[in-house]
C-alpha cells in the first residue's frame, strides 16, 4: 500500500524531535510515502517564509 501525505502530517514530522519514530509509526509496514505536488508548494512556501534552515528544507524529500 502506498501512502500520500497531506501537508500538515509533513510538518509535524519535520518538526518533530524523533523524526524515526514518528515514521516508524505512520508507515510501519514500509510502504512508498508521497506527497502531492500542491503538498511540496506549500512546504516551499512555508520555508521560504519561514526561513528555514537546509536541514528542514531537505527533510520532506524522503517523502
Amino acid at each position: 500500500m502506498n501512502l500520500l501525505l497531506d501537508t500538515n502530517i509533513v510538518v509535524y514530522v519535520i518538526k518533530a524531535t524523533d523524526f524515526d519514530g514518528i515514521i516508524e509509526f505512520i508507515n510501519s509496514g514500509n510502504s512508498k510515502m508521497y506527497i502531492s505536488v500542491a503538498s511540496e508548494a506549500e512546504l516551499k512556501s512555508l520555508a521560504i517564509r519561514n526561513n528555514w534552515g537546509v536541514k528542514s528544507r531537505k527533510s520532506w524529500i524522503i517523502f
